[in-house]
């Protein structure tokens, strides 16, 4: 999802996703998302990036090293 584009959450309910990656999500975002069950990472200031990535990762049954 692009910058200053907070629509752009909506074309997971279009799209049938699974996963949402964002620099940012507003709060509202969020909660549409986990009540959707969708998985997400936002990107700005997450100092867990890796870590949050990789439970994304483990959620969907996907390897990783």
């Amino acid at each position: 999802m692009g910058k200053e584009n907070s629509e752009s959450a909506d074309a997971t309910i279009a799209r049938d996703t699974n996963v949402f990656i964002a620099d940012t999500f507003s709060a509202q975002n969020k909660n549409q998302l986990k009540d959707r069950s969708i998985l997400f990472l936002e990107l700005k200031n997450n100092k867990n990036t890796v870590e949050d990535f990789r439970a994304i990762l483990k959620a969907l049954s996907i390897p990783n090293a």
